[in-house]
């Protein structure tokens, strides 16, 4: 009798840790899949800028040209960094915490844990070389000036 309650004991302590670990890869599920989306759209803006922008229009000094391209292909890199890590969590994460083998949950939530904070700084970076080219590109139109302040201080709301 003594030996059933501990077996009983001992299934219900793991089904509460798997109803845990399966709440904590909702959450970083949820989580990536955010970071996945606005990195997909930062990095659509800035593909756009490389491949649609026409610099040669505009009368400005050879360094803030030079500056501008290399801080939009500064940009570009860690939103794609963050688009392509959160894409192969998302995708890979749970698969592994489901069809892996004993232990593999652990293994999947902790692995995400160690991602989740590279991704926060690949994104916040790419927000702020996002920023600071915008504000380059307000040196080759001159109207877009307000535009851009209006957008830095949306993504300094957004960051704080």
């Amino acid at each position: 009798m003594l030996q059933a309650k501990q077996k009983k004991l001992l299934q219900s302590s793991n089904q509460l840790l798997i109803y845990i670990r399966t709440m904590e890869l909702e959450y970083f599920l949820n989580y990536f899949s955010q970071y996945n989306a606005l990195a997909g759209l930062l990095a659509g803006f800035q593909l756009v800028s490389i491949t649609q922008v026409v610099v040669q229009e505009y009368d400005v000094h050879r360094w803030v040209k030079t500056f501008y391209w290399v801080s939009t292909a500064a940009s570009f890199i860690p939103s794609m960094h963050c688009l392509l890590t959160t894409s192969l969590l998302v995708v890979y994460g749970p698969n592994l915490a489901i069809r892996g083998p004993l232990g593999s949950m652990k293994r999947a939530i902790d692995g995400m844990v160690i991602e989740q904070k590279e991704v926060f700084f690949m994104f916040i970076w790419s927000l702020i070389t996002f920023c600071k080219y915008m504000i380059l590109f307000s040196a080759y139109i001159p109207a877009l000036v307000v535009l851009i302040h209006c957008m830095c201080f949306v993504y300094l709301y957004l960051l704080c």
